[in-house]
C-alpha cells in the first residue's frame, strides 16, 4: 500500500483517524508539517502516515499537498472535516484569546483547498466527515479500505478504534456537535461574520435562514432602543457617554409638568418573539422618588410586569423579571410614580432576552 497524506483543519477529528490508520495498517506515523517531500525519512518497509494538519488560517499544508501528490505519484490523501458552525465553535472554546475571524477564514479556507485538490486529483483523495468517524465507524472504515485499494487494511481494526475515540475536548465526538449559529451563544456580530464567511461554503443557500434564527434568539438592548426610538412625555432622554453610553433619564419639576401622568418614557411595538426574561439595572443620579417600570402585550393591553423602584441617594437598583407568555409585541413605558422634585436617573443596562 502506498503512503497516506492526511490532511485537515485542527480540530477536525485528524487525531481519531491518524490512531485507526495506525490500527488497520499499522502505518508509521510521520509529522510531515513544514517538510518537503524530498525531506521525508525513509519509508523502512512500512506504509507511511504523513500527518499535515493545518492549524493557521494561511492552510499551509493543504496549499503544498498538491505538490506533495505529485511528487509522490502513488500516495492517496485523506482530508478530514467537520460542519463549520460546530467547527468554529470547538476552537473558540479551546482556543479562547484568538480571534473569531481566524477560526472562520481557517475553516472555509480548508473547504476550499480540499475541494480543488479533489478536483486536481481525482481519484486520489477521499473527504471524511468528522461527525460520521464515530456515528459510522464500520461505514467509515470500510471506504477508507476501498479507498486505499489494501488487502492488508483491517477494516475492523479501523472501526474498533474510532468507535472507541471519544475526546472529552470535542462536542462532535460527544453526540452534541452544534450546527446552527443561534445555538452557539455567539454575539450577533460573531454571526453575521461568520455567515459573511463561512455561509456560502457551510450552507448554501441558507443563510438568510439562518441569520434570522440567530437573530430571533439574541437579546435586545433596549436601553439603546430608548434612546434610539422611545417616545419622551414630559421627560427627556439623552445618552451619557461618560457613564459607559448609560441613559440618562430627567424628570421636570412637578410644578413644571402639566400632569404627573404626562411624564412618562415610552416604547412602543417591541418585537420580543420568545424572549421572556427582562432585566433593568438603574442608578439615581438627582433627587429622590419612585420609577414605575411596565411592560403590557401591544394589542391586548396585558400587564406582564408593573414594578415601583425606590431610587434614592445614588443607590443603584437591578431588576429581573421572566414575563409570562406573551403574543410577541410589547411596549415599555418608565414613568414617575412618586417625586417631590425635578430629579434624574441612569438606565446602566436593560435588556430582553430568552433567559
Amino acid at each position: 500500500m502506498s503512503d497516506i497524506l492526511l490532511l485537515g483543519a485542527a480540530r477536525s477529528g485528524l487525531s481519531a483517524t491518524a490512531q485507526s490508520l495506525v490500527a488497520a495498517c499499522g502505518a508509521e506515523r510521520v509529522d510531515a508539517r513544514g517538510l518537503s517531500p524530498q525531506a521525508l525519512p525513509a519509508a523502512a518497509g512500512k506504509i507511511r502516515l504523513l500527518c499535515a494538519g493545518d492549524d493557521a488560517p494561511d492552510i499551509a499544508q493543504l496549499r503544498a499537498a498538491p505538490a506533495w501528490l505529485d511528487a509522490l505519484p502513488e500516495a492517496r490523501a485523506l482530508v478530514v472535516g467537520r460542519s463549520a458552525v460546530d467547527f468554529v465553535n470547538s476552537r473558540l472554546r479551546a482556543r479562547p484569546g484568538a480571534d473569531f475571524i481566524d477560526h472562520c477564514v481557517l475553516w472555509t479556507r480548508a473547504q476550499r483547498a480540499a475541494r480543488d485538490l479533489a478536483e486536481r486529483h481525482a481519484g486520489r483523495v477521499l473527504a471524511v466527515e468528522q461527525r460520521r468517524l464515530l456515528a459510522e465507524p464500520q461505514t467509515v472504515a470500510e471506504e477508507m479500505r476501498r479507498f486505499l485499494g489494501a488487502p492488508e487494511f483491517s477494516a475492523s481494526a479501523a472501526a474498533r478504534t474510532l468507535a472507541a475515540a471519544r475526546p472529552g475536548r470535542s462536542a462532535a465526538m460527544m453526540g452534541a456537535a452544534v450546527d446552527n449559529p443561534a445555538q452557539t451563544g455567539w454575539s450577533m456580530a460573531e454571526v453575521e461574520l461568520f455567515l459573511s464567511i463561512c455561509g456560502a461554503e457551510s450552507h448554501p443557500g441558507e443563510s438568510a435562514a439562518l441569520l434570522r434564527a440567530a437573530e430571533s434568539r439574541r437579546p435586545i438592548d433596549l436601553r439603546q432602543a430608548l434612546l434610539d426610538r422611545a417616545s419622551p412625555q414630559g421627560v427627556r432622554i439623552e445618552p451619557a457617554e461618560a457613564r459607559g453610553g448609560a441613559a440618562v433619564v430627567r424628570f421636570p419639576r412637578r410644578s413644571d409638568a402639566t400632569s404627573a401622568q404626562s411624564e412618562a418614557l415610552r416604547l412602543f411595538s417591541i418585537e420580543a418573539g420568545g424572549r421572556r426574561m427582562a432585566r433593568l439595572c438603574l442608578k439615581a443620579l438627582e433627587g429622590e422618588g419612585e420609577a414605575q417600570f411596565e411592560i403590557v402585550e401591544s394589542l391586548t393591553r396585558k400587564p406582564l410586569c408593573v414594578e415601583r423602584l425606590a431610587l434614592s441617594g445614588g443607590a443603584e437598583l437591578n431588576l429581573a423579571r421572566l414575563l409570562p407568555p406573551h403574543g410577541g409585541l410589547i411596549d415599555l413605558t418608565i414613568a414617575r410614580a412618586v417625586h417631590d422634585g425635578g430629579g434624574a436617573f441612569a438606565i446602566e443596562r436593560a435588556s430582553l432576552s430568552t433567559a
